[in-house]
């Protein structure tokens, strides 16, 4: 009789474990042709979503390689927007994860909202199909909203949510700064509304638990990071969120230091030089001389970007001008160039004049530099060698044809001799 009374105890509390216990289902779907060609709804794998954005353009990624699914938009049609909606998802909320992508130079942000209110933290995209996820706990109407400030398609491969029949338990941390390429230190701080719940962390990319480091304060993030975060409470643990940080460090440098210098993509250097031979003004393609060498942009966009997005010919820059700029040491069959793509800093407005004191300055007509003010020149080739240097008038008849640098203290200029 004590053996069946416990049993009957040991099944009521299977029981009442089961009737309490979160049940989680996943639905997923994956573009594998074109869905939308305009504005409007449209069934996936049995859920309803609505569409609206200003795309002028619907099509299919039809590339084996860059495989990113739906596409919204083109350059001559963009999508600066896209909201895609359902309400047809009943349940608690806990994970979204969207696989998307922009064309090359996408410059957006995906977020995501759940009955009216955020979930997550918006995300820059990439021009790569990955994988973005967003943590939470909420029930409503879905949002999926993007915001293009560039002119170029967005594509959509795939959306999977996470649901269940009740709210999770404990809440996922919410981080400050979303992960992304960053030109400084970050500080990031980790909040989580479950009331009672402790936050634990790693920054080496490995799974945390309750033994990882106790989020006590903001982390200072001043390398290239992966952060991973959970929230305890009593014996209930949140869904896991991961950051991925890149701290691109910027060293000021000449053009003889940047060749010397190790490739890397994280380490970006600024340069001062003067534009030769330019050969593409919809990349930016030119050389960039200073007075200690000459190194090959390869492209040059006006803002820090992922990938090139042809906009150098809205810098409107030419031959002779002296521009500082940022970019990687990169290398291409050996030979070094700048890469990243690299993105423009500044025009030196009077680069070529070589200021003195007074308000003449040196001119060459040629043959000639002559020097009224006598100011103290150095004259170089575009290898770095001093070729001349005086006070006076210097004389470059006797000079091969080309580029030479000519330096007085900290102003440079760039003179042709024919």
């Amino acid at each position: 009789m004590k053996t069946i009374t416990s049993l009957k105890k040991a099944l009521l509390a299977i029981l009442c474990l089961a009737s309490t216990s979160v049940m989680a289902e996943t639905y997923t779907y994956e573009f594998t042709s074109k869905v939308w060609s305009e504005n409007g709804a449209q069934t996936l794998n049995g859920v309803e979503w609505n569409l609206q954005t200003n795309a002028g353009y619907f099509g299919f990624d039809t590339n084996n390689t860059t495989d990113r699914g739906q596409q919204f938009g083109s350059k001559s049609k963009p999508a600066t927007y896209i909201t895609l909606s359902t309400s047809n998802i009943a349940g608690y909320i806990s994970s979204i994860v969207v696989n998307t992508a922009g064309a090359n130079g996408i410059n957006a942000t995906l977020s995501v909202t759940i009955g009216g209110s955020a979930f997550g933290s918006s995300q820059s995209i990439t021009n790569t199909a990955t994988p973005y996820t967003f943590l939470g706990n909420g029930n409503g109407e879905i949002v999926l909203n993007w915001d293009n400030s560039s002119s170029i398609a967005l594509y959509i491969k795939s959306i999977e949510i996470t649901y269940s029949d009740q709210p999770v338990a404990v809440l996922p941390p919410v981080v400050s700064v979303a992960g992304g390429r960053y030109t400084e230190a970050q500080n990031v701080e980790l909040t989580c509304a479950t009331t009672g719940a402790s936050i634990y962390y790693t920054l080496d990319g490995t799974e945390p638990s309750a033994t990882s480091t106790l989020y006590t304060g903001a982390i200072n993030i001043a390398s290239t990071t992966t952060l991973k975060a959970i929230a305890i409470k009593d014996n209930n643990s949140s869904a896991v969120v991961t950051m991925n940080y890149t701290i691109i460090t910027t060293t000021v440098s000449t053009i003889a230091d940047f060749l010397a210098a190790e490739e890397s993509e994280d380490a970006y250097y600024e340069l001062t030089g003067t534009i030769s031979n330019l050969e593409n003004t919809e990349y930016g393609n030119f050389d960039l001389v200073d007075a200690t060498g000459t190194v090959y942009v390869y492209g040059l966009t006006s803002t820090m970007q992922t990938s090139n997005n042809k906009t150098f010919a809205s810098l409107n820059l030419v031959e002779g001008d002296n521009i500082t700029i940022r970019g990687t040491r990169d290398s291409y069959n050996g030979e070094a160039q700048v890469g990243g793509p690299a993105y423009f800093v500044s025009k030196n407005e009077n680069p070529s004049a070589i200021q003195t004191n007074k308000a003449n300055s040196i001119r060459f007509d040629g043959q000639t530099i002559y020097n009224p003010e006598n100011a103290n020149i150095v004259v170089y080739s575009l290898v770095g060698t001093v070729v001349a240097e005086g006070n006076t008038d210097i004389d470059m008849s006797n000079q091969n044809s080309g580029i030479y640098i000519v330096r007085a203290g900290k102003s440079v200029t760039k003179i042709v001799k024919r």
